[in-house]
């Protein structure tokens, strides 16, 4: 039989009767939808409104609905992600491709992509963390795992456009983004402004050049 894969379980301090379901209307749902998971929230559309699961009501100028407490565990669930998606984005973390990770701490390293010939790239490797609230039992808890996510240190214009497509090739699924620090979010790279930085987060897409 093969082991297990190792993962962390944290239990959720948070009382079940502390979870909310936030109902609201906006004339440009997607819109609102795409605003309220910028700032953390967990939210989903559900028929004419926008649902916000968790334990803080967003304050969002739209017209408030009232709220309802989650029905069932599907939905408990989704209200105790809205926390644990409210509290990263509080302490600074950011989601890209639903990993969160810290902007601000990385190890730079020096190496190389990994095609012929060689070509120099400093990346910035971060420690990324996938959260989500599961059940076991009668208990809620945030299962933690660890994925590193790599981010070069040369923004998309100064890597050029060679480079670029080296790193593209080298790209597996899901497609290459660039990271736009002043939106907390990633980005196409057709979208994105030239001088953010591409994640190359594929782990064979560059070689420790020992530094």
């Amino acid at each position: 039989m093969s082991p297990l894969h190792e993962v962390n379980l944290f239990p959720l301090l948070v009382s079940p009767d502390a979870l909310r379901v936030y109902r609201y209307h906006h004339r440009a749902p997607q819109k609102f939808l795409a605003y309220l998971r910028a700032e953390g929230f967990y939210a989903e559309i559900r028929g004419e409104e926008v649902w916000v699961y968790g334990v803080e009501d967003p304050q969002a100028r739209a017209p408030f609905l009232g709220t309802l407490t989650p029905q069932g565990a599907k939905e408990a669930a989704k209200a105790f992600n809205g926390y644990l998606h409210r509290f990263l984005t509080q302490k600074s973390f950011y989601r890209n491709g639903g990993v969160w990770f810290d902007p601000e701490d990385y190890v730079e390293i020096a190496g190389y992509l990994a095609l012929e010939p060689r070509v120099p790239l400093e990346v910035r490797l971060h420690q990324g963390y996938w959260v989500e609230a599961v059940r076991l039992g009668e208990t809620y808890f945030a299962l933690v795992d660890l994925e590193k996510r790599a981010l070069t240190k040369a923004t998309l214009a100064e890597l050029g456009g060679e480079v670029l497509q080296r790193i593209k090739a080298l790209q597996e699924s899901p497609p290459l983004k660039a990271w736009v620090p002043h939106q907390k979010r990633s980005l196409p790279l057709e979208k994105a402004p030239p001088r953010c930085p591409p994640f190359p987060s594929s782990p064979g897409a560059f070689g420790d050049g020992g530094s």
